[in-house]
């Protein structure tokens, strides 16, 4: 808020107490030995709502409180019970200008919640005005700060609640997940509701605890499936680049995880193999020396993704309805899928590379990246096991 000059000049200490809460807790990074906060640069926040959008503060929250039982989990040293292992501005500050490790067992884990990466002074002073943010009439404000260096350095192993993280290896720390792990549609839905793989392919994940306590302790009791709401900052470096804000539907209970999880992993898995073969021939269609093409494809992978979307959900739906004993998908589920990202990847196709402008127009080379994107669509691997999956239990049932 600081930094649009000209827009706000002051604010009130509440919002300025809003505003360092949450670059304290899901700030990035700054330049100069300004550290970040426990879930590192641009963390996902993961919170669970009900199914009911009229539904109170109070009901949305209480879906994300954990009980003491589950906290028993979160890394931290429980019996360090002072205020100042949960508040760390109620003591010295713990410094670190030669990177000095702040590691889970120097902080209750409630600190979690509460963490201090930041050293950030705010200047209050008399004022005779509005509030820019909110244009209340004040009487204190804020329009100054100063940064100092060298806060508390998170390390070693904290595990946020409402964040979900990965392990690179088993020897490792689990890292959280950044905005700059996401994708803006359903390819990341098995990793951010269960236990599945980022983007469809990429390293295991762990679900938010909360969310995780949801699934297995309380859908049952509550008798509504509720939705997942996931947001935070997508930064590069010290650099925010945008917003990520998604809201997920909640189909597995603990009764259907295990299976949803594999399932939902086999219908991403095939869908981002297609994905990436439509773009490839869409190169091909268009350019003479592809390995020359500099950018990105994002807007023929965003229409693949997205025009899939209702299809994907609509199988997971009738996925979670099985019975939870049920190990195998019916056929049916595997040749649907199958034809849809198919005969998408191919719509796409015709749409992008006659519509689009391509280089010399060459409509013999615009016919063999189609011819191509047919023999890989029936020669690929993942491809091949949806059809296998697809006849094969028919076979089996007859």
């Amino acid at each position: 808020m600081f930094t649009k000059r000209g827009t706000v000049s002051v604010v009130s200490p509440y919002w300025a107490a809003i505003a360092l809460f949450n670059v304290q807790t899901t700030g990035v990074l700054a330049w100069g030995q300004h550290r970040i906060g426990l879930r590192g640069n641009g963390p996902i926040t993961s919170l669970v709502l009900p199914t009911h959008k009229d539904a109170t503060l109070w009901g949305k929250l209480w879906l994300n409180v954990l009980s003491a039982e589950d906290f028993d989990s979160v890394p931290g040293e429980k019996e360090l019970l002072e205020k100042k292992y949960i508040f760390p501005w109620l003591t010295d500050t713990r410094l670190s200008p030669d990177k000095k490790p702040t590691v889970p067992t120097d902080g209750n884990p409630l600190q979690h919640y509460w963490p201090m990466p930041r050293r950030i002074r705010l200047f209050v002073e008399e004022i005779d005005g509005k509030c820019d943010l909110s244009g209340e009439p004040i009487s204190k404000g804020i329009r100054k700060y100063k940064r100092i260096k060298d806060g508390v350095y998170y390390t070693g192993g904290w595990m946020h609640p409402l964040t979900p993280h990965f392990r690179k290896d088993r020897l490792s720390f689990a890292s959280p997940v950044l905005g700059t792990h996401l994708a803006d549609d359903y390819r990341d839905w098995s990793a951010l509701t269960l236990n599945g793989k980022l983007g469809g392919d990429g390293d295991k994940s762990q679900c938010a605890k909360n969310v995780s306590a949801f699934i297995h302790e309380r859908l049952e009791d509550l008798n509504d499936r509720g939705r997942l709401w996931c947001f935070g900052y997508v930064a590069k470096s010290a650099d925010v680049k945008r917003w990520y804000d998604a809201v997920f539907p909640l189909l597995a209970d603990e009764r259907t995880a295990s299976n949803m999880q594999a399932w939902a992993g086999e219908l991403i898995e095939a869908a981002k193999v297609v994905s990436d073969l439509l773009r490839n021939q869409l190169k091909e269609a268009w350019f003479k020396r592809t390995k020359d093409v500099k950018g990105d494809m994002n807007a023929v992978v965003t229409e693949f993704w997205q025009q899939s979307e209702k299809d994907f959900y609509d199988l997971l739906k009738r996925l979670s309805d099985l019975p939870g004993e049920q190990r195998r998908a019916p056929p049916e589920i595997y040749a649907f899928w199958e034809q849809t990202i198919r005969n998408l990847a191919l719509d796409l196709f015709d749409s992008w590379a006659l519509e689009s402008p391509a280089e010399d127009m060459d409509m013999k080379r615009i016919i063999g990246a189609r011819k191509e994107l047919e023999k890989n669509l029936r020669t690929s691997k993942v491809m091949k096991i949806l059809r296998e999956k697809s006849t094969t239990e028919k076979e089996g049932k007859e």
